[in-house]
């Protein structure tokens, strides 16, 4: 396997400053000459996987922004009193300042290897105009769906904009200069920016591959990244573009799971992923202290016989849990494979929440239909805003989805906990080693 380590870009220090001065400077340090580096075709691609080695950081099956960190905040998983996983359920931000750090700096460490990139593809004249373009619109969505994160986490609930407090840096530039936090509107422009450029090149290149960005992911995180600004009539947009290619493709490369790919243990429901991650399920072993009781997945899943999800659970022995207890199958394997970044039955999830009532019934039907579920016709808007908790809950387990769900949606009291959520549990304090408070 190659050592694409050797090809990343190391980040040595970021700084937040709470002043009026506050900036954000990425400064690079290279462990191989970025001119070696970037002066051929493989330097490029072997430096694209460079950055998608880097993301997995936050983004593999035990990521802080996949199973870990980011589900105990909703908390998807059980947990033992007295133990920092309390705190991260509950919401103990004070006490968990060393992977706030952890998460905050690979993220802009990711963006920053970025934007090397860029830079280097607009001073290089020996790529074709595929590859060229296809880099490009694969960086560009790449740095929009990091920043995003970053977004979803350190910025604002939707409904509660201060308009112009700054809050995070968009950071498009690499070297010693300063960028400054933005405003949660300057912030945004850029993002879609970056992302709407993406889909203009992508149009133009398709291509897909399932471990890393194409045209089908970027429409995804289109359709995601609207619906948490409220363009609804843009999210349906792009989730209607998705669904007419998979009715009209006769491959079928993207296809709602069902009971068939159980049969076949593909756990995962890999042809759902629009957007992906590689991953070694070997090497790396999923944490089998991420579990939830039987009994809790049976209230869960309403106690449903057919419901194809509870069948995507295995047995495990808890020490000093005196009842049964079940771990996740999609991360267990003995080989690579792909974890989702965006799946399609959030599509259909965000399709029925942009759409009419009778456009959200269709979607909701051949949703229940592959689940195995009762469909039941929704009638209203507050019927549809129960089902649609209840699926983000059931589906998307391990996933780091339901927190960006109940952030956006604003849910006051999280299923499973008896505290008010407000912006303290919503917004998360930036690192204090990346705040410096000048005098």
């Amino acid at each position: 396997m190659k050592k694409i380590i050797l090809y990343t870009i190391a980040i040595s220090s970021f700084l937040v400053s709470c002043s009026v001065d506050d900036w954000l400077t990425v400064q690079p340090e290279d462990t191989l000459s970025k001119d070696e580096m970037f002066e051929s075709k493989q330097g490029f691609y072997d430096a694209l996987y460079g950055i998608y080695t880097k993301t997995r950081n936050n983004y593999n099956h035990n990521g802080f922004l996949m199973s870990d960190f980011i589900e105990h905040l909703t908390s998807q998983w059980e947990f033992e009193t007295g133990t920092p996983i309390e705190d991260i359920a509950n919401h103990e931000y004070g006490l968990l300042d060393g992977q706030l750090s952890s998460i905050f700096r690979s993220q802009y460490e990711s963006i920053a290897n970025i934007n090397v990139m860029l830079e280097y593809l607009e001073t290089q004249d020996f790529l074709s105009n595929t590859d060229y373009s296809l880099l490009k619109a694969e960086c560009l969505g790449l740095r929009a769906w990091l920043h995003f994160d970053l977004l979803r986490l350190w910025g604002p609930t939707p409904a509660r904009v201060n308009a112009t407090k700054k809050y995070l840096p968009y950071v498009t530039v690499l070297g010693y200069e300063r960028t400054l936090p933005v405003t949660y509107n300057e912030f945004v422009t850029v993002m879609l920016k970056d992302i709407d450029a993406a889909e203009t090149i992508f149009q133009d290149v398709p291509t897909y591959t399932r471990y890393r960005l194409g045209k089908w992911g970027v429409l995804g995180l289109q359709a995601r990244i609207n619906l948490w600004l409220g363009n609804k009539e843009k999210a349906l947009n792009y989730v209607e573009s998705i669904l007419e290619f998979i009715e009209s493709d006769e491959e079928e490369t993207f296809k709602l799971g069902n009971l068939d790919n159980i049969g076949i243990k593909d756990y995962r429901f890999v042809k759902e992923h629009l957007f992906g991650i590689n991953v070694n399920f070997e090497s790396v072993l999923f944490r089998n202290s991420l579990y939830k009781t039987t009994e809790h997945l049976n209230e869960l899943y309403e106690y449903s016989g057919s419901d194809i999800r509870l069948e995507l659970w295995e047995d495990r022995n808890v020490n000093g849990l005196n009842e049964p207890a079940k771990n996740p199958l999609k991360y267990t394997g003995t080989e690579e494979g792909s974890v989702s970044v965006v799946r399609l039955s959030e599509i259909y999830l965000i399709g029925m929440e942009c759409a009419d009532l009778e456009r959200a019934n269709q979607l909701y039907q051949k949703f229940s239909q592959a689940r195995g579920i009762a469909f039941v016709e929704i009638t209203s808007s507050n019927q549809l805003s129960e089902i649609l908790q209840k699926e983000y809950r059931k589906e998307f387990i391990g996933e780091g989805v339901l927190f960006q769900f109940y952030k956006r949606t604003d849910v006051t009291r999280m299923p499973g906990t008896t505290k008010i959520c407000n912006d303290d549990c919503y917004v998360l304090p930036l690192p204090r080693k990346e705040i410096n408070v000048n005098g």
